[in-house]
């Protein structure tokens, strides 16, 4: 009986973790080191000396010993090239760096070269999944660490793919193009039938695209409970002012004021702070403001109300139905040129609507505070 020719299970699709994926790149870059140049593992070391140079990025360095740690200090990837050069890495898939979390390694790597009189040490931020620039930054606070992202790692992991058959090599290379390619052409993978249901990966490529564009500049993702929130808007504190703004939650978008009574309330304050709100009449600015924005020439037609009303300092008094703003193409899915444009659209018509309003707006605050 002839054998079927199947492709075996991929163990990366089991292995989805940052562990499993510091594993493989603890694995790979060990092949850098030069016992492993005349060896039958040639191209992985190749694939591997790429890497890490694209990271020390001098001309002409040539690495010799490599001596790959993991998890020291808390630190995902250590790497000691030559006795003399010290790499580190934050390896991040789907999660953010925590409050002075890149701060901190960079102090920790930077003592541990002075002390063994190494060079200043490389710090790579390593995200195989998607995060605003503006999420970085913050993170980055002392400029130290460098982005590398998913194309990187596809662009140096590609050329071998016919050049090295080890299983482990290629079950990675495999997942990480497959993610690339479904995240390289989200608007292929969505519908609107389907936007309540999108894989996480799908909304943070549609997000970055629109931050490419700069339709909005600041997106970001909340863990709460096991449950993932995404928002992107174009957001910004402003003093005495009625700021109204466009926001998509998750594919939802959703008009939103910020009443401009929070501070820095946390926990049981924050308890306190919301049963103060509600002592006002919130729902009088909930339906004024939106019979403002409804009753306008530009949004006619166009807005609803939301599915429930909370209040909420950032109030959402508004929904704009995906029927208005989401687009198809020939084939069902997202049109997203046409889509973004939209938004686009829509973003400068609220901000024209609001400017014309403003003081009005800002009256129904008031008399609302005032009860």
């Amino acid at each position: 009986m002839n054998k079927v020719k199947i492709e075996a299970p991929n163990i990366f699709k089991y292995a989805t973790k940052e562990l499993s994926q510091d594993a493989f790149l603890c694995w790979l870059f060990s092949f850098a080191d030069i016992d492993y140049k005349y060896s039958d593992y040639n191209n992985l070391h190749k694939v591997a000396l790429n890497l890490l140079n694209k990271f020390i990025d001098v001309d002409g360095y040539i690495i010799k010993k490599v001596i790959v740690k993991k998890q020291i200090k808390n630190i995902d990837i250590w790497i000691e090239i030559n006795s003399e050069l010290l790499i580190v890495i934050e390896d991040k898939t789907n999660s953010v760096a925590s409050d002075n979390q890149l701060s901190k390694y960079y102090k920790t790597a930077r003592d541990y070269c002075i002390k063994n009189k190494f060079q200043h040490p490389i710090c790579i931020y390593f995200k195989t999944g998607r995060e605003t620039l503006k999420v970085f930054n913050s993170s980055n606070i002392d400029g130290k660490w460098k982005y590398f992202s998913l194309k990187a790692l596809i662009d140096i992991l590609t050329p071998f793919e016919e050049k090295i058959d080890h299983p482990y090599f290629q079950d990675f290379h495999r997942i990480t193009k497959q993610r690339f390619d479904l995240t390289s052409n989200f608007d292929r993978h969505i519908f609107k039938g389907d936007l309540k249901k999108l894989d996480n990966e799908l909304i943070e490529a549609f997000y970055s695209k629109l931050e490419d564009d700069k339709i909005f500049h600041n997106w970001k993702y909340l863990d709460s409970r096991g449950v993932r929130r995404y928002y992107a808007n174009n957001y910004s504190y402003q003093a005495n002012t009625a700021n109204v703004y466009l926001q998509l939650d998750r594919m939802d978008l959703k008009l939103r004021i910020d009443l401009g009574k929070l501070g820095n309330e946390k926990g049981k304050i924050y308890k306190k702070f919301q049963e103060n709100l509600k002592r006002n009449d919130i729902k009088s600015i909930y339906s004024g403001v939106r019979s403002i924005i409804e009753n306008h020439s530009k949004f006619n037609g166009t807005v609803c109300k939301p599915f429930k009303f909370a209040s909420h300092n950032f109030l959402i008094f508004a929904m704009i139905p995906p029927e208005i703003w989401f687009h198809n193409n020939s084939s069902g899915s997202m049109d997203y040129e046409r889509t973004k444009e939209k938004i686009k659209s829509i973003n400068k018509d609220l901000f024209e609507v609001t400017e014309q309003h403003q003081q009005e707006i800002l009256d129904i605050v008031n008399i609302a505070f005032k009860n």
